[in-house]
């Protein structure tokens, strides 16, 4: 009696235990489920990895994030319901996410690429280089400018900008302050400038990119040093291969090593950590260069990845129920890559599961 009584009780507790493992378990993955007027696809979005760039998809989505139309009206509503899918490449891409299906529109905004590790730091002071006249140009000049069409209506910035544009170069903002350009745009906003994680290169050069950082590295200060001639046949001899075939492909094969020990340096090869490569099924933002992402994404159909987008395009998410809806969508017939038939999407909805 007093065993069964206390096999009752374990599997009461048991039962329990079972009860409420259960109600903690939360849903953990954000997804978008994308019905389209040929089917549904089902994205696993990186909110953890692209914050910002997730954050916007689903502010676009469900109607949260204020976007402004073509004509200039303001807007608090569901972005993509009834956009097509103006660009269909097969064996490459479906393209969608123009409120003009033209691949030219936009939400009204552009924002930042998240295409690799690392943190925010404060964009102020002088500007001493190209590098932060760059990231200057794009945080305050850029924005300004397509605002009023490319032409200020505020004096100092026009003159800045046609110095610009004679030298064809951001030179002229070398010697100013950030500080400086958001008096005269009347801009309080506190910028922020992105530093990527390096990661430390070694063995095999296994693709150009690895290579770029390599010669970057390794082989401009040596040549620099020896007015572009090296005085290391080997070495001479590799300058000579890559300006021959025009690429950097002679590097790829070697080992950063060999050519540290044929350079004589020890000097390291970094190269920013990628958070995610542009591979079969990812969802990715599309742009028209650095920073200028919007509303336009694309999904990659092409079995072997698009390996050479990797750190052009942010990688936000993954197709992972419905890719056969996205391969329908690339074999449709289409005229310059844009289908005959509009295929929509129907709706976004945003879940967790």
């Amino acid at each position: 009696m007093k065993f069964s009584l206390l096999k009752t009780i374990a599997i009461a507790l048991l039962a329990l235990a079972a009860f409420f493992a259960g109600c903690s378990k939360k849903p953990t993955t954000l997804v978008a489920r994308m019905e389209t007027n040929k089917g549904t696809i089902v994205i696993e979005l990186f909110e953890e990895e692209t914050p910002i760039t997730v954050e916007n998809f689903v502010g676009l989505a469900d109607g949260s994030k204020t976007w402004t139309t073509p004509d200039g009206v303001e807007k608090n509503e569901p972005f993509y319901d009834g956009l097509i899918f103006h660009r269909v490449i097969n064996d490459f891409m479906i393209q969608g996410g123009c409120p003009l299906g033209t691949g030219t529109g936009g939400p009204g905004y552009q924002f930042q690429d998240e295409c690799y590790a690392g943190s925010l730091e404060p964009l102020e002071g002088a500007i001493t280089d190209a590098d932060k006249a760059n990231e200057v140009f794009s945080a305050l000049l850029r924005p300004h400018l397509m605002e009023h069409q490319g032409q200020s209506p505020i004096p100092e910035i026009a003159a800045i900008f046609q110095s610009m544009q004679t030298a064809q170069s951001v030179e002229p903002l070398v010697g100013k302050t950030v500080e400086e350009l958001q008096e005269l745009l009347g801009s309080t906003e506190k910028l922020t400038s992105f530093k990527p994680e390096l990661a430390t290169i070694t063995g095999e050069i296994t693709d150009e990119d690895i290579a770029n950082a390599a010669f970057q590295s390794l082989f401009a200060p040596h040549l620099q040093e020896n007015q572009g001639q090296s005085p290391i046949p080997e070495v001479a001899s590799l300058f000579e291969e890559i300006q021959a075939s025009n690429s950097i492909q002679p590097l790829v094969g070697k080992t950063i090593e060999e050519l540290q020990t044929l350079l004589g340096t020890d000097a390291a090869v970094e190269q920013p950590s990628l958070i995610a490569k542009v591979d079969y099924g990812t969802l990715c933002m599309a742009n028209s260069g650095p920073g200028t992402n919007g509303s336009q994404f694309f999904i990659v159909t092409k079995k072997d990845g698009a390996q050479w987008l990797n750190g052009k395009h942010t990688v936000f998410g993954k197709v992972i129920e419905g890719m056969e809806i996205a391969q329908a969508i690339q074999g449709v017939e289409k005229e310059n890559d844009k289908p005959l038939e509009d295929i929509s999407i129907v709706n976004i909805t945003i879940e967790r599961i």
